[in-house]
């Protein structure tokens, strides 16, 4: 009994996980691929300085 809840408990607990991980890869790293080349971006101007 406890090991069926203990499994269950596991899958959920790895499904949550992968699910945090899809929404960070789908709403973070537009994110920070735009503030990455804001960054390039910044450098590149200091550098013509």
């Amino acid at each position: 009994m406890t090991i069926q809840q203990d499994g269950n408990s596991r899958i959920f607990f790895i499904g949550q996980i992968y699910n945090t991980m899809v929404n960070l890869r789908n709403y973070c790293l537009p994110e920070m691929r735009s503030i990455m080349r804001g960054y390039t971006r910044a450098c590149k101007s200091k550098t013509d300085y």
